[in-house]
C-alpha cells in the first residue's frame, strides 16, 4: 500500500456494500487497515471490526445519502451499487429506480465533494456494457461509448457527468470499466451461477437440466476479489484515472462450459438446455496496458480457478 496515505486519510465509503463487488472491496479495504463505512439496501456480509459499520440506506433517498457523507466525513467513495440484473432483464420497468441508484446518487457524491471536500476522490464502477452490444476487436480507455440497453445509458450518463465534475472543478473522480467478474457472492441467476449449479448437481448425481440463452458468445471473465483489490490499488495510486479492467483473455461460452464439465468427466449437453444457439458476438481483447503503466498491476487469474475456488466454497467440490 502506497505509504504517502495517512492514518487520517483511510476512511471509506462503500455504496452498494451488500452486493459482491461491495462485500469483496470491504474486506479488502478492512484488511488495509481503512476505516469503512457500508451503505446498502439490505444488510450484507458481518465484519467483526472495530473499523466497519453499516448502514441500510436506500440510494434513491438522496436526501439520506448526503447526510451520510456529512457524518462520515469520507476521504474515498468507492460507488459500486447499481440497479442491474442478468442478460435479458427488462430495465424499462425499473427505468426510474436505475437512474436513481446508478447515475443520481453519483451526483450527491459529486455535490458533496465540490461543496465539502474536494480532497476526496471518487471510484464508480461502471460496465463493458457501455462499449455496446457488439464489441470491438480491442477495448481500452479510448474506445468510443455506445449506449445499447437502458442499464448502459445510465452508466453513460454518469460518465458525462463525472466528466463534467472533473472538467469544472478539477474532482478527482475516477471511472474503472468492469468486465464480467464472479466470485462466491455473484447473485443466483446470472449466467457462471446458473452454470456452476448445473455442473454441482451432475457431480451429486441428479439428473436435473438447466436452462441457459446462449452458450454462443465470447466473454473475458474475471476474480471479482481481484478485481476490487485493483481498485483499490487504482484509488491509492492514480486517483481521477479512468481504466478498462479485463483480463485480456476472451473464452467462447460453449468451451468454458464444457472445460469446466470435463472436469468431472461429465457432458454439459445432459444437463444444459441451450434456448437460443445462433451467435452473439465476436471475440475481442481488453487492453489494460494502461493499468500496468499507471497502477503497476493486471489481473492474473483465470475463470478457470476462479470456478473451481466458487465450486469448493459453495457446493464442497
Amino acid at each position: 500500500m502506497d505509504m504517502s496515505l495517512s492514518k487520517k486519510s483511510k476512511r471509506a465509503l462503500v455504496l452498494g456494500a451488500a452486493g459482491q463487488d461491495g462485500t469483496l472491496l470491504c474486506d479488502s479495504l478492512l484488511k488495509s487497515g481503512y476505516r469503512v463505512l457500508g451503505i446498502g439496501r439490505s444488510k450484507g456480509k458481518e465484519f467483526l471490526s472495530a473499523k466497519y459499520s453499516f448502514k441500510i440506506i436506500d440510494l434513491r433517498e438522496s436526501e439520506l445519502l448526503a447526510q451520510e457523507l456529512n457524518n462520515f466525513k469520507p476521504n474515498v467513495i468507492f460507488h459500486v451499487a447499481a440497479v442491474h440484473g442478468s442478460a435479458g432483464i427488462d430495465y424499462e420497468e425499473i427505468w426510474g429506480d436505475a437512474i436513481l441508484v446508478n447515475t443520481v446518487s453519483v451526483h450527491v457524491a459529486l455535490e458533496y465533494m465540490r461543496r465539502t471536500d474536494p480532497e476526496c476522490k471518487l471510484i464508480y464502477a461502471s460496465s463493458s456494457k457501455i462499449f455496446g452490444g457488439y464489441l470491438p476487436k480491442i477495448i481500452n480507455e479510448q474506445t468510443k461509448n455506445t449506449s445499447s440497453c437502458l442499464y448502459s445509458i445510465t452508466k453513460n450518463a454518469t460518465f458525462d457527468l463525472i466528466e463534467f465534475y472533473r472538467n469544472k472543478y478539477a474532482l478527482k473522480a475516477s471511472v474503472v470499466y468492469l468486465f464480467n467478474h464472479e466470485s462466491k457472492y455473484r447473485q443466483a441467476g446470472f449466467f457462471i451461477p446458473t452454470i456452476l449449479e448445473s455442473l454441482a448437481s451432475a457431480v451429486m448425481g441428479k439428473d436435473d437440466r438447466f436452462n441457459i440463452n446462449s452458450l454462443r458468445f465470447y466473454c473475458d471473465w474475471g476474480s471479482a476479489e481481484e478485481y476490487m483489490n485493483i481498485v483499490i490499488k487504482i484509488y491509492e495510486k492514480s486517483p481521477g484515472e479512468d481504466f478498462v479492467l479485463g483480463t485480456g483473455k476472451c473464452f467462447y461460452a460453449k468451451d468454458l462450459v464444457d472445460k469446466l464439465f470435463q472436469m468431472y468427466d461429465l457432458n454439459y449437453a445432459d444437463f444444459i438446455n441451450e434456448i437460443d444457439n445462433k451467435k452473439v458476438n465476436s471475440e475481442y481483447c481488453v487492453d489494460t496496458s494502461k493499468l500496468r503503466e499507471y497502477v503497476g498491476i493486471e489481473p492474473k487469474r483465470d475463470i478457470i480457478e476462479v470456478c473451481k475456488d466458487i465450486l469448493l466454497s459453495n457446493y464442497g467440490i
